[in-house]
């Protein structure tokens, strides 16, 4: 596989539901496949770290949240469209709230053009979010790897 490139991720309960392409290239001619997984295997603490603890910081920081609803919010889905410089995220989550749960869905985000820090925090997330997603899917990175120390 020469490139992986990630199009949507849903951490979902007792699942994951992701969304990608490869492509390779031999003899000159490049090849791409897309593929929808869904996958029941538990999911490495690494990678739900990232969305319960780094994406929900930066979802928090893009929406102003107080500390109070900083805590009944969750952000368990990124896709992604466009290209290059003009690649931008879309995060999906819900607020919990004593009169029922809230969905949200950002704009999409381009992260690349700006320079702000929650742009900087979206690009470090991203990088680390598809390591973990390829680990998951190609490697079998599962929290029972923690056992062995892995």
């Amino acid at each position: 596989m020469d490139e992986f490139v990630l199009k949507s991720f849903c951490l979902g309960v007792g699942e994951i539901d992701c969304k990608y392409c490869t492509s390779e290239t031999d003899n000159e001619v490049k090849t791409e496949q897309e593929y929808h997984v869904k996958v029941t295997r538990i999911v490495h603490n690494d990678l739900r770290n990232l969305f319960e603890d780094d994406l929900r910081n930066i979802v928090s920081t893009i929406m102003n949240l107080d500390e109070d609803t900083f805590g009944q919010m969750q952000a368990d889905s990124i896709s992604f469209a466009g290209k290059d410089e003009n690649i931008g995220i879309v995060i999906k989550g819900v607020i919990h709230t004593k009169y029922g749960d809230i969905k949200y869905k950002t704009p999409r985000i381009k992260y690349l053009v700006w320079d702000a820090p929650v742009c900087a925090d979206i690009t470090v997330f991203v990088e680390k979010v598809i390591e973990e997603i390829k680990a998951f899917l190609f490697d079998g990175k599962t929290s029972e790897m923690q056992i062995f120390g892995v």
